[in-house]
């Protein structure tokens, strides 16, 4: 699957006006965009949510749990519409403000927490598959597995039943389901048996979690996606588009067609379930590197003043295998074995070569080309400009 496939007409509404203080969110000025363009990686950026609000919380100022909840608001949005909210008692009007309070709403941050504890654990799977190696390659490649290779590789992943969905959710979790079900005695299984709550890791193969993701993100998926094509007059014009996939120019008598039938999220939460599926299939050629604005940065002001901006916390997914931009040569990054430089990490050809051929490379290592597109988005290098650095 390719994010083409995701229809990049869906809109969604995001807040101009959120603020947050210890135990509460408001906000408020609704603002329509296109997360397709804006929020290529969301679940990623979800799957970090969760990391700073429950796994690690961070300390200090504007690191609660009501902080993060008001960043994700103001950056994609909610989840599900407002009439999902309101039937549990909070109101969200698009012409009018709201107010989110811990307290009263409780449901509301479990649902959210929750939400993001799933998607952190595909995302944590996703990366190990990515990094594991197996027949002398780094990365579980299904194609290249056998399915006895596949039913006895056993991998070390986190438990699933410490990010079981909130009821109000209505997500399913085929993990959790599976890790705790009643095992008859006379069962052969390869996962591990009678986990508890209480345990930090779960020992699962490699077949049983290809199989729980894909149905996990299959019943996530179900009845909140339909099919439909790109509008016809605006959409199906085949000329090129920018680094952030907006139209360059307008259709001329010249100009071509075609027809493009995507994926219509009904949701946000549909659209990360469709991101998960997405990386699921891409699986292990790409990687992902940080947004620009990934850091939290001083920002200078006219007057000399600065002011602090909070990171994106984001990432850009990346091809993982690129050409060197000395020797052209494919390579990617892997992490040298822990006795050889103390671990770091270098690119190589598929070979294990890490040295560079050029005459014109002055550290004879591999370096790849710099990417057009540094930013997750337009939104996020708004907020800075060229006099910004990074807060250490």
């Amino acid at each position: 699957m390719y994010r083409k496939r995701i229809n990049p007409e869906f809109k969604w509404e995001r807040y101009q006006n959120v603020t947050s203080k210890t135990g509460s969110v408001t906000g408020g000025f609704p603002q329509i965009y296109k997360p397709t363009f804006e929020a290529a990686t969301a679940h990623r950026r979800l799957a970090k949510a969760y990391e700073e609000g429950v796994l690690s919380p961070l300390s200090g100022e504007n690191r609660n749990q009501s902080f993060i909840v008001s960043q994700w608001l103001s950056h994609y949005g909610l989840l599900y519409p407002e009439t999902h909210f309101n039937n549990i008692g909070i109101k969200i009007q698009k012409d009018e403000g709201f107010e989110i309070d811990v307290s009263k709403n409780v449901k509301f941050f479990d649902d959210f927490f929750t939400h993001a504890g799933v998607v952190w654990w595909i995302v944590q799977v996703f990366n190990l598959f990515r990094r594991i190696e197996h027949n002398k390659e780094i990365g579980l490649n299904p194609s290249k597995i056998t399915h006895l290779d596949a039913t006895s590789l056993k991998l070390n992943v986190p438990n699933p039943l410490r990010v079981r969905p909130a009821p109000s959710s209505n997500l399913t979790f085929m993990p959790a389901d599976w890790a705790e079900r009643k095992i008859p005695a006379t069962e052969a299984v390869q996962s591990q048996i009678s986990l508890s709550s209480s345990a930090t890791t779960w020992d699962a193969t490699y077949l049983d979690l290809l199989r729980l993701i894909g149905e996990t993100i299959q019943e996530n998926l179900a009845d909140n996606v339909q099919f439909t094509f790109v509008n016809w007059v605006n959409n199906f014009v085949d000329y090129p588009r920018s680094n952030y996939e907006k139209h360059q120019g307008i259709a001329s008598d010249n100009a071509t067609y075609k027809a493009q039938g995507v994926f219509q999220p009904k949701t946000l939460s549909a659209f990360i379930w469709l991101l998960l599926a997405e990386e699921f299939e891409e699986i292990p050629n790409i990687d992902f590197d940080t947004c620009a604005g990934y850091f939290d940065k001083e920002i200078a002001s006219g007057d000399g003043k600065t002011k602090q901006v909070i990171g994106c916390k984001n990432v850009l997914k990346r091809s993982r295998v690129r050409a060197c931009k000395y020797c052209n040569k494919l390579v990617f990054k892997k992490k040298e074995k822990p006795n050889s430089n103390n671990g770091r990490l270098l690119l190589t050809t598929t070979q294990g070569i890490t040295k560079c051929t050029s005459k014109e490379n002055p550290s004879n290592l591999h370096e790849h080309r710099n990417h057009q597109r540094n930013w997750c988005s337009l939104y996020c290098r708004s907020r800075f400009n060229s006099k910004s650095k990074n807060l250490k």
